[in-house]
């Protein structure tokens, strides 16, 4: 037979027990919701910081192409490696360009599209046709593999141009480094053929989000967000073993607290009047009869026992 005081212990820790399985149970339910929008929003906040950077580069390409296209020293240099074949000058110059305003690379085509160097730019037809028709502009282009964003103006001497400057970054090396460093996740970006409009694609199961940058064009940029650390995973990770730890202690607590009522409250004192109760059995046997002594209880039980 089970004693009362383990039924009435272990009882009660199966109870806390259980409500501890369900408040787990409900609070990573809620977690996971929460934690469901907040990747939502934070992709959504992150794609928005990627167009803002993409935007800022457009501009400073833009401006840099202004001032590049005039450039006197740069235009007769090609002239030079036009004529002679000899690209040194030319490479000088360019480098010189790259450094001052940090590009990634900077080409000069014909005005039929040919680049100078014999290992130039590696541009593909769509995107070759967008520069020799536009003259000039910025669009997103894959080159040698890698997506990049490109400015293309005319090269100018005395006014009259004579080829098509080509400058940029490649995305991959120059902005998805610092937007990681800022965002704290995994950013990429890549080129896709000209198709019908599309928007934003989000994967919240592996906390993913692709969203398009430029839409322009024969060629058209999108971003890749991947958030490296789930906020839900590291939370309920803490979360959980705080609950872990705080339900031991709890169910300790009860454990003692219960055994400790059970023993001065009730266990003590029923021992107490049993004992009475054979005492006195014993003595009307002897022919000893007397009365039972009584001392009030706090449990009701026993005041009837």
């Amino acid at each position: 037979m089970i004693r009362l005081r383990t039924f009435v212990i272990l009882s009660s820790l199966l109870v806390v027990l259980l409500v501890l399985l369900v408040s787990w149970g409900q609070m990573k339910r809620a977690l996971d919701k929460g934690a469901a929008t907040l990747r939502e929003k934070e992709m959504e906040h992150i794609s928005q910081v990627a167009l803002s950077v993409i935007e800022t580069k457009k501009s400073e390409l833009n401006n840099y192409t202004r001032v590049i296209r005039s450039n006197n020293d740069l235009a007769s240099a090609y002239i030079i490696a036009l004529e002679s074949g000899d690209t040194k000058l030319i490479d000088t110059r360019l480098k010189k360009i790259r450094k001052e305003v940090n590009f990634d690379f900077a080409e000069i085509l014909t005005p039929k599209g040919k680049p100078i160097h014999k290992n130039g730019l590696e541009i593909n037809k769509g995107t070759l046709n967008r520069i020799l028709s536009q003259k000039e502009g910025l669009c997103p282009a894959e080159l040698f593999g890698e997506p990049a964003l490109i400015s293309f103006s005319p090269l100018t001497l005395y006014d009259e141009p004579i080829g098509i400057v080509v400058i940029g970054y490649y995305l991959q090396r120059h902005v998805s480094p610092a937007l990681a460093t800022f965002t704290g996740a995994e950013i990429t970006f890549k080129i896709e053929p000209a198709a019908k409009p599309r928007g934003p694609i989000m994967d919240l199961s592996h906390s993913e989000f692709s969203a398009p940058l430029d839409q322009t064009g024969n060629e058209r940029l999108w971003t890749k967000i991947h958030l490296k650390e789930s906020p839900s995973e590291s939370l309920w990770a803490l979360l959980s073993s705080r609950l872990i730890l705080s339900g031991a202690i709890s169910l300790v607590l009860l454990f003692v607290v219960l055994n400790c009522f059970l023993e001065f409250g009730f266990v003590r004192q029923f021992r107490g009047f049993v004992e009475e109760m054979n005492k006195t059995a014993q003595d009307v046997d002897r022919g000893e009869p007397r009365e039972i002594p009584f001392s009030p209880s706090h449990i009701e039980e026993n005041n009837f026992l």
